[in-house]
């Protein structure tokens, strides 16, 4: 039953969120005219959400319905701090908006990522699908209603929509974790029964330490290569605002276009994944979007080329993060330490958008290095990928089977 809240939630407050905060740094350099200052509040934008998931990450964990329902604020703050661009305190409304948006991304991310993982358990890659297109429908809608708004009419307007919309969207989560808060199985991280009869033996708690290290750590490190695309649809919004007209619409069509093959491929990798080991597609498909990624900034003054090469992106980097969020959880599930890889994803993930966003900063002929490393970084992938889950896998199989090689 979460699962389909969740879901409804999913969709419905990625819309609040992105009908304005898809289009953030866009109205920043609009504001001040300066890419560099819509980088530097890209890049310390995910370095303040590094230090806030620390500072918050136990409280998701353990309460995570209130924390969504408690995000309705950091959403109606940083809403509000947009107008302050349109003032004399600009510098203010960016600090402002920094740390409030950093806030409201922080909250949902650990919070829905928590609740999907308690109640995944035992569920067919669909399900992960299924979930995954639900929220790309929201910001699917979000950015086309937002592009067209933006356009049209004041801010404040759709400041009100945002924020009317989110709360209707997380009241029915919290009403059911109101009801279920006494259940011994709410809000709890699954483990194996392996894990569990090993915890009274030492050596095997010795060994499962030293694996779920080297896991996680491998995870990390894949995620922080995979995650560099993680920034190419801000990248790519502030690109085209510099090389062609200054219309959110024109951007909105590209995002969609991205994210609604995302979505759908999502569903079909989910459908595949029970039925054909994916690892060959994975690897063709990191090539494809690496080079789709690299040649996109030169077909920039086509909007139809550049919604025919971002679809196409979107179509199959779907498959590689549905292969690598799949592995990775059934894995981590098994020794017990799926929220920390959770965590962990997370945080490559800023990492990886910090470091892009970073390349940027001193100045627009930055643009197109960025873009080639983020096709770098895929195409490196198509090796690491495979590697990684070789190494893992041989990893877990002498673990479980106990043949005491650590």
């Amino acid at each position: 039953m979460q699962l389909r809240l969740l879901n409804f939630y999913r969709i419905i407050a990625t819309f609040a969120t992105s009908i304005l905060g898809a289009f953030i740094a866009l109205i920043i350099y609009q504001s001040t005219q300066s890419f560099s200052w819509a980088f530097a509040y890209l890049a310390v934008c995910q370095i303040v959400k590094m230090l806030l998931h620390k500072v918050l990450n136990k409280f998701c964990q353990k309460r995570p319905q209130l924390m969504l329902l408690l995000r309705t604020f950091p959403v109606l703050f940083y809403s509000l701090s947009l107008l302050l661009l349109d003032t004399n305190v600009k510098i203010l409304g960016i600090l402002l908006i920094t740390i409030f948006e950093s806030l409201s991304d922080v909250m949902g991310t650990i919070s829905v990522d928590y609740i999907f993982s308690y109640n995944s358990t035992g569920k067919p890659a669909t399900s992960t699908g299924f979930s995954r297109l639900m929220e790309i429908s929201g910001t699917v809608i979000a950015i086309l209603v937002g592009g067209v708004l933006l356009d049209n009419i004041d801010k404040w307007i759709i400041i009100m929509l945002a924020c009317t919309v989110y709360l209707m969207s997380v009241i029915p989560l919290c009403v059911y974790a109101f009801k279920n808060r006494f259940s011994t199985s709410f809000n709890k991280e699954s483990t194996s029964n392996a894990t569990e009869s090993y915890n009274t033996n030492d050596l095997k708690r010795h060994q499962h330490k030293y694996i779920s290290k080297t896991i996680l750590s491998r995870y990390f490190s894949i995620y922080t290569l995979e995650c560099f695309f993680d920034a190419i649809m801000v990248l790519v919004s502030l690109y085209l605002f510099k090389e062609n007209a200054e219309v959110y619409s024109y951007v909105s069509y590209i995002q969609v276009s991205f994210y609604a093959l995302y979505g759908i491929g999502g569903m079909v990798a989910g459908f595949f994944d029970q039925k054909k080991d994916l690892t060959i597609f994975v690897v063709f498909s990191c090539i494809i979007c690496g080079a789709c990624a690299i040649i996109s900034p030169f077909a920039i003054k086509s909007i139809v080329g550049e919604i025919f090469i971002y679809g196409i992106m979107g179509f199959f980097l779907s498959f590689i993060s549905m292969f690598l969020y799949s592995r990775m959880m059934t894995r981590c599930k098994i020794l017990g330490v799926s929220n920390i890889a959770l965590t962990n994803r997370m945080q490559s993930s800023r990492l990886s958008r910090s470091i892009v966003s970073a390349i940027c900063i001193p100045g627009t002929f930055m643009f197109i290095p960025a873009f080639f490393a983020i096709g770098i970084a895929s195409i490196l992938c198509s090796y690491a990928i495979p590697t990684n889950e070789e190494v893992v896998r041989k990893y877990l199989v002498d673990y479980l089977q106990n043949n005491g090689m650590y």
